[in-house]
């Protein structure tokens, strides 16, 4: 998808129908910019103590510009229409007292943002979330990665509300 061109109109132009046909074409995108949503279902992806890996997604509640895939690459969401973009990315942790929780957010494999948290209570899971506005060419791709110090392997848990990544165009 492409950000659709504003005709330009002169001083003494007359107002054409393909002019209020641009007009309608843009503000029908900024209605609906390009948005993806995808999120971890099934059994939960497993995080070894102290080793980073990039969280991944194989589900998908919506996706407007084809950003995501549920089996290539189902840890990134691939620009495809330039601009600015705000990124949100959840990792559900389970319960456990032990060690911390880290949330970063990649571009093109390099942090963008980080989030650390201390380790949850062993009654409640620990809901973490990564935010970010950059700034995106076509082909550049993002991701969560997440890393945990239990002493031990944690599985995430997973659904809709816990561990889920977003991506919504806000602008050029």
């Amino acid at each position: 998808m492409a950000v659709p061109t504003l005709a330009t109109i002169a001083v003494g132009d007359k107002i054409t129908a393909a002019y209020l046909t641009s007009i309608k074409t843009y503000l029908d995108f900024l209605a609906e910019p390009p948005r993806v949503k995808a999120w971890q279902s099934g059994s939960g992806q497993v995080f070894t103590t102290g080793t980073a890996a990039v969280v991944q997604y194989n589900s998908e509640s919506w996706d407007t510009d084809s950003m995501h895939n549920t089996v290539t690459n189902n840890s990134r969401i691939t620009i495809v229409t330039p601009g600015r973009y705000l990124f949100t990315g959840s990792v559900g942790w389970p319960s456990n007292s032990s060690g911390y929780r880290n949330a970063i957010l990649l571009k093109n494999g390099a942090a963008v943002a980080r989030c650390q948290a201390a380790a949850s209570p062993t009654t409640n899971n620990t809901v973490q979330q990564v935010i970010g506005e950059d700034l995106a060419v076509a082909g550049d791709y993002y991701e969560v990665q997440a890393v945990q110090t239990s002493g031990g392997s944690l599985t995430l848990v997973t659904g809709v509300d816990y561990t889920w990544f977003s991506a919504v165009w806000t602008g050029n």
